[in-house]
């Protein structure tokens, strides 16, 4: 029939072989596709709250890119990276490893300084290890970046907030006993 529409799913696709990958390394384009479908498996376990695999899916893409030879696609490449690496810290801050973490923001920010997304996501892997005024100097990083975005905007004001919580109950206790000198 003219016009039908043919419903479509993804599926995760089969492990690539080292010949795929072989093949792949002197055809950058190919490269890129290999890269995004494994960073794709890894968004969809990520949004069926399967974080554990989908950290492995983005592992793996990172453990499979090039050292060298992007050529022409070098922002492509780096673009990728960037995505790659903030997912993985995404999927270890909720995995409760939050030294990892901010480690893959850290490395977000090393390929690409103005992200304002690598300094929320390092943020919040500070905040979730209670390093609350570290995690305020990389919102307000975030904020000077994108001055509108209102998660950045909530985050910090709740960040500003437990910075005040903080400072009040140093406060309220009292100083450390001293010996008396004898």
């Amino acid at each position: 029939k003219k016009g039908a529409k043919i419903g479509c799913q993804t599926l995760p696709s089969r492990p690539r072989g080292p010949a795929t990958w072989a093949m792949a390394t002197s055809k950058p384009d190919i490269m890129i596709i290999l890269l995004s479908k494994l960073m794709e498996e890894g968004d969809m376990f990520y949004k069926k709250g399967k974080v554990k695999e989908a950290a492995q899916r983005y592992q793996y893409a990172l453990k499979k890119f090039p050292r060298e030879g992007f050529g022409e696609d070098l922002k492509t490449f780096r673009e990728l990276k960037v995505s790659l690496l903030l997912n993985l810290s995404r999927c270890r801050r909720k995995m409760n490893d939050f030294g990892m973490a901010e480690e893959f923001a850290t490395k977000a920010l090393e390929l690409k300084p103005k992200s304002y997304e690598a300094y929320y996501a390092r943020a919040r892997a500070k905040r979730s290890s209670r390093q609350f005024s570290a995690a305020l100097e990389d919102l307000n990083e975030a904020i000077k970046l994108c001055p509108n975005n209102r998660e950045i905007q909530r985050l910090l004001m709740r960040v500003e907030e437990e910075c005040r919580q903080v400072q009040q109950q140093q406060q309220q206790q009292p100083p450390p006993l001293q010996a008396e000198p004898e």
